[in-house]
């Protein structure tokens, strides 16, 4: 069941601003509107007649007639109120069920009431000892033995029994009876019931006050309905369709909507009709309706005359009314004219105003026919064209004008042929044919002439200048000659003697065009050819040829030249114009950049793994394959290159004599792997030496001399240097040098000392001349004569001298390690406890942040101003040792000297009062584990 929900809000559009396409109503939206009423009334109960599905409930019902399953029921309402009271269940009441008696069946039991049975009479039967008068009663009767001893121990009395006078029910029926508890008094209610037993079955199952239920029916006449009501058909025989109350009053926000045509299915859709009825005398019934008006899906269709406050279109115009008055006085900008108004109102105009000469607007109502006649100008009168009065054709009386003043262009346009020419004599100026030739002439004469691919010229052309815009030849039998020159005789240099210009059409701000230009190199003639480009209409000179056969090609501002041929000395000059030989590149040195920036750059356009080769060869002979290359010889893989040197013996491939690694850096001088910084190898028979001699200072010898340097910065050098007395030392130091050490010529080597006495000793010099001597026992001992230290790269291990012996470690000036006299380890720290002798001292020190490897580290750490004995094992847990930590305990130590095991690893801590633990367990065993002095 539907309810009808309004869609389009149709009072809404009248507030909507004339022109707004939305003001319109449209056949969609009535097309919407129809179908959700017809549906909500498609899915509603007429109130005449209404055919209800399932269970219908109603507050209150004013039936006239009651049918129960097609059967009337003709009781009287005074009769149906007999069974007001009654307190059966609806079981008891249910005994009925089936019963098919008539009504003068149930009157029996009336009857028997009246017709003076007693009490006693019946209770004959009682225990069967009625009188052969009392069973009389039963003559006739075709009841068994077991039907009759059904009355067996029966109490009623005669009157009671009596009632059964004349029933006609049988057995089963009388059984019906069977349990009842309704007392006599509520039997008798049925008293003058004429209700058939079909009309009494209408009651079966009924749990409520029949006055109830029909109290909550509506009446046929003028009901009242609430809720939603379905019904098959609905005819509305009132004036009004009304969704308040029964006065007809349409409550604000209220809708109702009509529907035609099927609410579901394929079909084609119906129409909504709006009929009304005829006038007749008042009080006839009238059942004949006229249709005033249809929808249907093609729009509106309405008999008679249509009255309207507004009517909308799709325009800017709202039409608010129909008038008809043949002077239009109202002048309204909203309101239609009828055909007769505007007929009468032209005609009226038309009659009163028929001269142009009276109307000083007058306006064509049609094409203008002259019939023949001319239309006359004056001088000065002007035919004008045009809202602004672009185009005006007139004669001043000297001069005709056509003038064309507007924006727009001024087209003469002619299908055929537009021809220029004098009015009298013939004489043609010119004539432009369409589909052909634009023809000019000069007296008479054709002179110029358009084609089909250009111009036709005849006679002589005479131009300031000359633009070609597209593809142009020159072509003659014996080759055609372009000569641009000039006539000025007295040309000096720089002078332009001829130009070509490639001329650039591009709008950008770059645009620049190209030059080709003759020069005078001087005043006698003779003539240099200048190449220019630019940017933004600027030139600049890009190359010169000059008259004698030299080129100079120009930097990026055209001002000085960079690459020159000196054609008289076949020389090539880079960055200079006066070359000395063959080719002479001249550039300022670079300091960065250098590979980028070099005065000559020799590129490979290709490579070849391990045989590629860039470089330069130097010839010793005018004979092929004489002399050295140098050059850069690719490595196996990467772009890495060494710089080798090969000479060439009559051989185009040579053999390489020396080489630079390209990747270490390294000098090789006979091989092609040098390992170290200077590598020299030699084939030869003899020892291979390097010899560095000094031919010109005996006494300062010659030697080799080794410097470090971070960086640029030199941080130390060496030098190893013979001296004139046969003695080879070593020199050290960081700017300057000092003698470190020496063989003499004896063959003692001797360290920080030039001379000793005893022969195959190594001598120390300390405070004395050598305070520490090294020397050699029987056995092949050493000995040492004084302290000794062992330093490398900052790192120092020494033991003193003395009884007092000590072994220190050293990282650069700090002790890290000492192994004093008593025994005792100082790791971290130089003092050495009170009383301590074979101790360990740990001083606190940085905490492992990762463990060690197959083993643990221990470490003293300061914690809260307190210093700390940990263990760090190879899984992470860091044990503290001593002093026994209680921080995660709340309450602390659980006695004085408690101990605690505390442990941490990757966040987590775990700490645990081990004394109290063991006072736990010696309270659980009864044993004394915990013994104290």
């Amino acid at each position: 069941m539907s309810n009808y929900t309004k869609t389009t809000d149709f009072e809404a559009k009248d507030s909507l601003p004339t022109g707004d396409s939305g003001k319109i109503i449209r056949g969609a939206e009535f097309e919407t509107e129809f179908d959700a009423i017809s549906t909500a009334i498609a899915t509603k109960a007429d109130t005449a007649g209404p055919t209800f599905t399932g269970t219908a409930t109603f507050a209150t019902t004013n039936a006239t007639t009651v049918q129960i399953g097609g059967v009337a029921i003709t009781s009287t309402a005074a009769e149906l109120n007999t069974l007001d009271g009654i307190t059966s269940t609806t079981a008891e009441l249910n005994t009925l069920d089936g019963f098919t008696g008539t009504v003068d069946d149930l009157n029996y039991a009336k009857d028997l009431r009246a017709s003076g049975v007693t009490a006693a009479e019946f209770d004959i039967l009682d225990g069967l000892t009625a009188t052969a008068a009392e069973l009389n009663i039963l003559d006739g009767a075709t009841l068994s033995t077991a039907e009759l001893n059904l009355l067996d121990g029966v109490t009623a009395t005669t009157a009671e029994l009596n009632i059964l006078d004349g029933v006609t029910a049988d057995f089963a029926e009388i059984n019906i009876l069977d349990g009842a508890t309704v007392t006599t008094a509520e039997l008798n209610l049925l008293d003058g019931v004429t209700a058939t037993t079909a009309e009494l079955n209408y009651v079966d199952g009924v749990t409520s006050a029949i006055q109830t239920q029909l109290d909550a029916k509506a009446p046929t006449a003028s009901p009242t309905l609430t809720g939603t009501i379905t019904a098959a058909g609905l005819i509305i025989t009132n004036r009004q369709v009304a969704t308040d109350d029964a006065s007809g009053v349409n409550i604000d926000g209220n809708d109702v909507t009509i529907r035609g045509g099927a609410s579901t299915g394929t079909g084609a859709g119906g129409s909504v009709l709006f009929q009304t009825t005829p006038a007749d005398v008042a009080g006839n019934l009238i059942n004949t309706f006229s249709t005033v008006m249809t929808l249907d899906e093609n729009g509106i269709d309405v008999a008679g005359a249509v009255e309207f406050d507004s009517l909308s279109g799709t325009g800017v115009v709202s039409v608010t009314d129909i008038l008809d008055e043949d002077d239009m006085t109202s002048d309204s900008a909203t309101a239609l004219a009828t055909q007769q108004s505007i007929k009468a109102y032209i005609d009226t105009t038309v009659a009163a105003t028929n001269e142009l000469v009276e109307d000083t607007t007058p306006q064509l109502g049609g094409d203008l026919d002259t019939n023949g006649n001319d239309i006359l100008f004056a001088d000065n009168d002007k035919a004008i064209f045009g809202a602004g009065s672009d185009l005006k054709i007139y004669h001043d009386g000297s001069d005709s004008y056509i003038d064309d003043t507007g924006t727009g262009r001024l087209r003469l346009r002619g299908a055929a042929d537009i021809i220029l020419a004098h009015p009298t004599n013939g004489e043609t100026y010119a004539i432009f044919s369409a589909n052909g030739a634009n023809t000019f002439y000069y007296d008479d004469s054709a002179k110029l002439e358009t084609t089909a691919t250009g111009i036709d010229v005849t006679g002589s052309v005479t131009a300031d200048g000359l633009t070609v815009d597209g593809d142009g030849t020159l072509q003659t039998s014996d080759g055609a000659i372009l000569s641009i020159g000039t006539t000025d005789t007295s040309a000096t240099t720089g002078d332009v003697i001829g130009q070509v210009t490639f001329a650039n059409a591009d709008a950008s701000p770059n645009k620049a065009n190209a030059e080709i230009r003759g020069m005078a190199n001087d005043a006698f003639g003779r003539t240099n050819i200048d190449f220019r480009t630019g940017n933004s209409g600027t030139l600049n000179t890009r190359a010169l040829i000059s008259w004698d056969g030299d080129i100079s090609f120009y930097e990026d501002t055209g001002t000085t030249a960079k690459l020159f041929w000196d054609a008289s000395a076949e020389s090539l000059g880079i960055g200079t114009t006066s070359p000395d030989g063959g080719i002479d590149i001249a550039q300022a040195q670079n300091t960065t950049n250098q590979f980028t920036s070099p005065h000559l750059a020799l590129t490979a356009t290709s490579t070849t793994d391990t045989t590629g080769f860039t470089g330069i060869s130097y010839a010793s002979s005018s004979v092929a394959n004489y002399g050295w290359t140098v050059g850069a010889l690719r490595n196996t893989t990467g772009n890495n290159s060494d710089f080798v040197f090969n000479l060439h013996n009559n051989s185009a491939s040579g053999s390489e004599k020396m080489r630079i690694d390209g990747a270490t850096g390294n000098v090789g001088i006979g091989t092609d792997s040098p390992a170290q910084a200077l590598a020299v190898e030699s084939s030869s028979a003899g020892v291979t030496r390097v010899n560095i001699t000094n031919t010109g200072n005996a006494a300062a010898g010659a030697g080799v001399q080794l410097i470090t340097k971070n960086g640029a910065t030199q941080v130390s050098n060496a030098t190893l240097r013979t001296d004139n007395a046969g003695n080879f030392s070593i020199f050290s130091g960081t700017t300057g040098e000092t003698e470190r050490m020496r063989i003499d010529s004896s063959g003692n080597l001797l360290v920080g000392g030039t001379s000793y006495e005893q022969a195959g000793s190594i001598g120390f010099k300390g405070t004395g001349e050598y305070s520490s001597i090294l020397s050699s026992g029987a056995g092949g001992e050493i000995y040492a004569g004084g302290a000794i230290a062992l330093v490398s790269n900052g790192y120092q291990i020494s033991v003193t001298t003395g009884n007092a012996q000590t072994y220190k470690w050293h990282n650069g000036t700090t002790r890290s390690m000492t192994l004093d006299s008593s025994g005792n380890l100082l790791v971290g720290t130089t003092t050495t406890p009170t009383s301590s002798a074979g101790n360990i001292v740990l001083a606190n020190g940085t905490a492992p942040t990762a463990s060690a490897t197959d083993g643990v580290i221990l470490y003293a750490e300061d914690v809260s101003s307190s210093s700390e004995l940990k263990v760090r094992d190879e899984a992470g847990n860091i044990t503290t040792l001593s002093p026994h930590n209680f921080d995660l305990i709340p309450q602390g130590p659980s006695e004085d000297m408690a101990w605690s095991y505390y442990s941490e690893r990757d966040g987590k801590q775990i700490n645990v009062d081990m004394l109290k633990a063991i006072r736990v367990l010696e309270k659980l065993s009864g044993e004394q584990l915990v013994f104290e002095n």
